[in-house]
């Protein structure tokens, strides 16, 4: 909610970047997220070496859906549409995530292990087509801008 209410002003007045080098900035960050699931069939792979300062580095506590590709929508969102609609897409989307977050604990019970494998590797299609639709809106949107 922070970056819905200051993440266009914090584009445009502390860093001086376009929403439209975000959505391209986030498509690509989206669209390697989704290639790294087709690749591998998990969400987020975590290696552990052991060593702190590695751990430090990963938040294992903010989970995919609060990356970058999230953050860079919630701002893109608000700059096209307003604070208090992207608002109310981010309550509906965290009461959505928790509501499949509890359906697939108790499917991933009756599923099996490769069986979700398979099902994640065809999500990140969608979630790579996403990134690319994201990038390509933010290159249609910079060369309306440019020439016109």
């Amino acid at each position: 909610l922070v970056f819905a209410f200051s993440g266009v002003f914090i584009l445009k007045y502390i860093f001086n970047i376009s929403i439209e080098s975000l959505r391209i900035t986030g498509g690509i960050i989206l669209g390697f997220i989704g290639l790294e699931q087709v690749r591998q069939g998990k969400v987020l792979v975590v290696e552990n070496s052991g060593r702190i300062a590695d751990m430090a580095v990963i938040p294992l506590g903010t989970p995919i859906i609060a990356g970058p590709a999230a953050i860079t929508l919630t701002i893109a969102i608000s700059y096209s549409h307003g604070m208090f609609y992207s608002s109310g897409i981010i309550v509906a989307a965290i009461i959505g995530n928790i509501m499949a977050g509890f359906l697939a604990i108790l499917i991933g019970r009756f599923i099996r292990k490769r069986i979700l494998e398979i099902i994640n590797r065809i999500m990140g299609l969608f979630v790579t087509s996403v990134g690319i639709e994201m990038m390509l809106a933010g290159i249609k949107s910079y060369f309306s801008a440019v020439s016109g």
